[in-house]
């Protein structure tokens, strides 16, 4: 279990008990917590914690080894890390400071460059079963398949994807895409992109409405309201909703 500085060990003891080992200290730079966002294994069983703080490798015995870049400065830079994927002993890394490839086996890091207009902060990726990553940065969708790299999705015209937090790849081959926004799809095997078309965004309802702290009624369920008057001086207002769109 990551927490927010530290590991937790759950083992089965008695069939259905089950105690938690005393946590795995991930140690802090500059009082900063190092919030865990994945643990991975690789073929051999090593186990590695992608954390806002770097990498860590959990020994067997419990302590802990943390890896960064050559080209981060221990100390003066973090490296954060947003999401990982893995398979056999290739840890493919999404960071603040772009792509990165970890070999288990080596101790060694690799940077994927993208293009120069995709910005460095690397927000997801999905791997898939043949290989195929994709990749979403602030700015557009890649595929990474084979050493080669390309542009899948040009997110200025997918609202849904500002602000990517999560891929899911469905079995009819379907990607779902999680955003700031709401829900999007992208259908590789059709060959479509994602368009606004294809979102499934929230709803915003306005809850309560008050003016100079009073409650303000408009005469028919708040939903329904598209629009609200008020007069010059009733200047301080306050309202509650609920289901916010963010592009809003």
């Amino acid at each position: 279990i990551g927490g927010q500085d530290r590991l937790f060990v759950l083992k089965d003891i008695k069939g259905d008990e089950i105690t938690a080992v005393s946590g795995i200290e991930i140690s802090k730079a500059f009082q900063l917590r190092s919030g865990i966002r994945s643990i991975n294994e690789d073929a051999t069983g090593r186990l590695f914690a992608a954390t806002t703080n770097g990498l860590w490798e959990i020994k067997s015995d419990y302590t802990v080894s943390q890896y960064q870049p050559g080209s981060v400065k221990k100390g003066t830079e973090l490296f954060i890390i947003y999401d990982s994927e893995i398979s056999g002993d290739s840890l493919w890394l999404a960071t603040n400071v772009g792509l990165w490839l970890f070999k288990t086996d080596e101790k060694q890091f690799y940077e994927i460059s993208l293009p120069g207009n995709s910005g460095k902060l690397i927000r997801e990726l999905l791997l898939d079963g043949a290989g195929q990553l994709l990749i979403a940065t602030e700015k557009d969708i890649w595929e990474y398949y084979r050493g080669r790299v390309r542009k899948l999705v040009f997110l200025k015209n997918c609202t849904v994807c500002i602000g990517i937090n999560h891929f899911k790849k469905d079995k009819a081959g379907t990607i779902w895409i999680g955003g700031n926004s709401g829900l999007g799809k992208l259908d590789l095997t059709a060959g479509e992109s994602i368009s606004n078309d294809k979102a499934v965004r929230p709803k915003v309802y306005l809850t309560h409405f008050r003016v100079f702290n009073g409650e303000r009624k408009f005469g028919k369920a708040n939903e329904l309201v598209r629009e609200i008057s008020l007069r010059l001086e009733e200047n301080i207002i306050t309202f509650e909703f609920s289901s916010i769109h963010f592009d809003q």
